[in-house]
């Protein structure tokens, strides 16, 4: 369109901006153009001067750096939603960008900047230099200090965006919250006559408070009003009966340790009803019959140990659920819900006689079986040894102690087995961690305690609690070994230097 209002030198400038830039189909729109027209006006100008002109393509390169940062943040944002992943020019001007990353971010808005920070994760290009600045970690401080001015659809997007890269930064996400919350009772102070018609579907804010929730929950971040944020979503996904929702709330709440509180409660009992109702005479064939529902499910019915009547009843309906989907086809079961589905098999047998029992009157028993005998494709995901874990390793080898790294116990892999012992060794990364706190979270609370009551010692060291230099290693190892593991309930982390301590009073008390 834009070529035919142009003289013809112009027409010229255009065609190669067409061939050089965007693909051969008309219906693809010049980036730049879209952007920033003066941007795109300086191009033309440089291709009327330079009889070599070879292109905005390599102009683009070449003069990057004389631009505006947020015509060129521009530029970039509107060039990814025009050419798809791995487009060179486009991955050639982010990468150029990383150079000098804290100078560019620190001249964007927010807003711009948040959509910059998407544009590099969906392209997959970070930098990975430890000695320079990442852009994702140095965007922090700036979105946290401008958390005020976002809107209800960008605190859902710097939430979605930091889980999916995983990095856990629990200032950044109560700066989040904070304007949530913020936002929250702004809408809900605008739209109180219409309290009833909102409880009947979901609406942005419901879809907000999820992601923000989901993202918590996956980096092991406690949010401040936890409690409030689940009285806001559960109320309507139960009006609705939105059951993957419910079980992601079923198993966020127990993450947050809320899994007593009433909505958590009135949750179950929702979810329980709907599952009693499809099974066994129509197995469920809409959207909530997910995998990955009863995958949440069944860890959130599973982690709290106490006779619950209610979980139980729950547990038994999930478990027939998944019987009535892939009974059948045991086959095609993911291989997270495989996994779950053998711990919540070993909770049951070794904590609850009663499900059990229950399990064998409906004859899942042997559906169960069926679980726990799928070939290694449906067996515990693979575990990568960090650093830590080869350090440990070479420590306990150079101690003269026969061990075994990624050792399989069904369901479950344990990062360090001595030989020929019941002991093993966890090593604790921060995701271990609820937040910046020493509290375990849900699923490795779970695991040491289902591990402990089969007879295993396990013991823990904390990824900031292991030395630094590599004789006081060897020395950490050897005590750690001489020391009691800890009981069943494991909680809190205790350091190895804390715990020598209490040993040492315990036995002056006993002298």
């Amino acid at each position: 369109m834009l070529a035919r209002k142009l003289p013809p030198t112009d027409k010229l400038i255009c065609a190669r901006y067409a061939c050089c830039l965007l693909s051969k189909s008309t219906e693809v729109k010049c980036p730049v153009r879209e952007a920033s027209w003066e941007a795109f006006a300086a191009i033309r100008q440089k291709a009327r001067q330079d009889a070599s002109f070879g292109g905005c393509q390599t102009q683009l390169l070449r003069e990057y750096h004389r631009w505006p940062p947020a015509t060129m943040a521009a530029i970039l944002i509107a060039a990814s939603r025009v050419f798809p992943a791995g487009h060179e020019c486009t991955e050639k001007l982010l990468r150029k960008v990383l150079w000098r990353v804290q100078h560019f971010i620190s001249c964007l808005n927010v807003r711009e900047l948040l959509s910059m920070l998407e544009v590099f994760a969906f392209r997959g290009i970070r930098e990975h230099d430890p000695r320079r600045t990442d852009l994702f970690l140095a965007a922090i401080p700036q979105l946290q200090a401008q958390a005020a001015v976002l809107s209800l659809s960008e605190v859902r997007r710097a939430a979605a965006l930091y889980k999916q890269l995983n990095i856990r930064n629990e200032p950044l996400f109560h700066a989040l919250g904070q304007r949530l919350d913020e936002l929250l009772e702004a809408s809900l102070q605008r739209r109180r006559h219409d309290v009833d018609k909102l409880k009947s579907r979901a609406g942005p804010e419901e879809a907000a408070v999820m992601t923000f929730l989901g993202a918590c929950g996956r980096l092991n971040i406690l949010p401040p009003k936890a409690h409030q944020l689940l009285n806001v979503v559960g109320p309507s996904a139960r009006a609705r009966k939105d059951l993957p929702r419910l079980a992601a709330l079923a198993q966020l709440a127990a993450k947050f340790g809320l899994g007593d509180a009433g909505e958590a409660n009135q949750i179950l009992i929702v979810v329980s009803a709907a599952f009693e109702r499809a099974v066994p005479d129509a197995p469920m064939s809409k959207g909530y019959a997910s995998q990955a529902v009863y995958g949440q499910l069944l860890m959130a019915l599973v982690f709290d140990e106490t006779e619950c009547q209610m979980r139980d009843r729950a547990l038994v309906a999930s478990i027939h659920a998944v019987f009535a989907d892939f009974g059948s086809a045991i086959a095609a079961l993911d291989e997270r819900l495989a996994r779950q589905l053998q711990v919540a098999e070993l909770a049951c047998r070794v904590e609850r006689p009663g499900v059990m029992q229950h399990l064998q009157l409906k004859g899942l028993t042997a559906f169960l079986e069926g679980v726990k005998q799928l070939d290694d494709a449906s067996q515990p995901l693979p575990k990568c040894s960090s650093q830590q874990h080869l350090q440990v390793s070479g420590a306990l080898r150079e101690l003269g102690v026969k061990h075994s790294t990624e050792e399989k116990l069904q369901p479950y892999v344990a990062d360090v087995r001595l030989a020929r012992q019941q002991r093993l060794i966890e090593i604790d990364g921060p995701l271990h961690f609820v937040s910046n706190s020493t509290r375990y979270d849900m699923k490795s609370s779970l695991k040491h305690r289902l591990l402990t009551k089969q007879g295993w010692d396990v013991h823990h060291i904390a990824w900031n609690d292991w030395p630094t230099h590599h004789h006081t290693r060897l020395t950490y190892v050897a005590r750690l070994l001489r020391s009691p593991p800890p009981g069943k309930q494991l909680m809190e982390y205790s350091p190895l230097e804390l715990r020598a301590a209490a040993d040492v009073h315990n036995d002056l008390d006993k002298a």
